[in-house]
């Protein structure tokens, strides 16, 4: 399955990664009252939201094959990557009439790319074939 996945990573991957960003950008750019409404906790979105950013974006570092820094250390990047856009994302809200940035917010994000790393982590390493995990052990 793996195999598949990373051989049509355009379309598993990178299509849905970019998808899923550019939604995030466009709803926190919203004002507050222009928002879709959903039966979900405003913390839960920001959960969700970055725990499917991040899985992505974790996978999607490991398979690309441009840059081997980022493909050794995978993990690492994912977590900064995210954890800068979660940061901007929230002070970029504060000039967005109707929104605020709340610590609250960037925690929910901080928790949900934390777990979405891990999720991805651990979907790589259930389909693990002879390089799928070689987590920082390649030279640089």
């Amino acid at each position: 399955m793996l195999k598949v996945i990373f051989k049509r990573k355009i379309l598993f991957i990178y299509i849905p990664l970019a998808v899923h960003w550019i939604t995030i950008f466009i709803l926190t750019s919203l004002p507050g009252d222009s928002l879709p409404e959903f039966a979900l906790d405003d913390k839960v979105k920001h959960f969700i939201a970055y725990f499917v950013l991040s899985f992505f974006l974790t996978i999607a570092l490991k398979v690309q094959e441009r840059y081997k820094k980022f493909k050794v250390h995978f993990i690492k990047f994912a977590f900064i990557i995210t954890i800068i856009y979660s940061t901007f994302d929230e002070i970029h809200q504060a000039f967005i009439p109707g929104r605020s940035a709340e610590i609250l917010d960037w925690i929910a994000n901080l928790l949900g790319l934390t777990f979405g790393i891990y999720a991805a982590y651990r979907f790589l390493l259930k389909f693990n074939t002879t390089d799928t995990l070689a987590v920082g052990t390649e030279s640089e």
